[in-house]
């Protein structure tokens, strides 16, 4: 989760770089105020409105992008036409190598299982009726906001190809906005960017906190001690985060993807494991849970620091954590004492005989 709000944050900060034209650092410090200020006032309630908000900006812009850069180019057609002659094999499926796609479609797959963000999200929602709706309205929210961009990305190869060679493809879209639109619009960019960027980074910070101070210091340290003041100790802890956050993106990879690619290996496997086997395995233990987690996430941060943080290995390196993730798991949870029949219970499973 850390890491995540790390890319977020480097995200914001390029892209606020790029539109206004500020120094990398100073951007920075404005996207960290802006999501410090209302994740530690706001907290998860006040996040839970916003996001709504976020969520209609975030669709407005871009399905713009997608619009201004098919007109752009000229249409689909001539989009295709024109990749062809870049470069043949960016028209074919799965393209010239066709394991990278395949282990990026996984990764992208496996990661709402494992994000923490989406996760609590749903865990939130009010009814079970309200749920139902909720899962048609993310798949339709998911095709409205990937679709334009990737066609945006897309065109971008075409218009600005210089771009690629300078390795400065994280400011494309960028780019490609200020150069077409109206100031106006340009700003509604910007916002957009905001809203993906907070509406998630406040999530990660937030859960991270709560985590801290309630299930390791309040549960495990103080054994639930009386009179502890939760909701104070949570903002201290938020705002430690979100400053250490800060801290961490001060001297980003030169390529956003290279980040967001260690990040997202490490979403996508360290929780998967653990979470897939305690929904259906009764046999899964807290000690096979964090040694699964703790082993995948090593295995991760391994793999990414010898091959030097670098695409595509940021996204390879999820091949032997997810094994690990499930393998460890189910090794350490089998060598160790199994969860009693009433915590079995307590967690849903059926077909349990109570202790007496």
């Amino acid at each position: 989760m850390f890491l995540y709000a790390v890319s977020l944050l480097v995200g914001m900060a390029k892209q606020t770089e790029a539109i206004i034209g500020l120094p990398y650092l100073l951007s920075l410090m404005i996207c960290a105020l802006i999501v410090l200020f209302y994740t530690v006032i706001g907290g998860y309630i006040g996040a839970v409105w916003t996001q709504a908000v976020q969520a209609i900006i975030m669709v407005i812009v871009t399905l713009y992008i997608g619009f201004l850069s098919l007109k752009l180019i000229g249409g689909l057609d001539v989009m295709i036409n024109k990749l062809y002659e870049l470069d043949p094999s960016l028209t074919g499926y799965p393209w010239s190598k066709p394991w990278i796609c395949l282990i990026v479609l996984f990764v992208i797959g496996f990661l709402p299982w494992g994000n923490a963000a989406s996760i609590t999200r749903f865990y939130g929602i009010k009814h079970e009726s309200a749920f139902r709706w909720a899962i048609l309205i993310a798949v339709l929210f998911a095709i409205a906001i990937t679709l334009p961009i990737n066609i945006a990305a897309t065109a971008t190869r075409i218009l600005y190809p210089e771009l690629g060679v300078m390795g400065k493809t994280d400011i494309a879209i960028s780019k490609l906005i200020i150069g077409n639109s109206p100031p106006a619009l340009a700003g509604l960019f910007l916002a957009g960017i905001y809203a993906a960027s907070m509406s998630t980074a406040t999530v990660m910070i937030s859960i991270s906190s709560q985590a801290i101070v309630k299930d390791i210091t309040i549960e495990f340290i103080l054994r639930n001690r009386i009179g502890v003041n939760v909701l104070k100790w949570t903002k201290i802890a938020t705002l430690i985060t979100g400053l250490l956050t800060v801290v961490a993106a001060i001297n980003p990879p030169k390529l956003l993807a290279d980040l967001w690619g260690t990040t997202a290996s490490v979403v996508s496997s360290s929780l998967v494991g653990p979470l897939v086997l305690s929904l259906y395995w009764s046999r899964t233990t807290s000690k096979g849970v964090i040694a699964g987690s703790l082993s995948s996430w090593l295995s991760t941060i391994m793999y990414c620091y010898i091959k030097g943080f670098k695409w595509p290995y940021t996204f390879e390196a999820w091949v032997p954590s997810i094994i690990l993730s499930f393998s460890v798991t189910i090794i350490v949870s089998l060598l160790t004492k199994p969860p009693s029949p009433d915590k079995l219970l307590e967690l849903g499973f059926r077909n349990v005989k109570k202790s007496i």
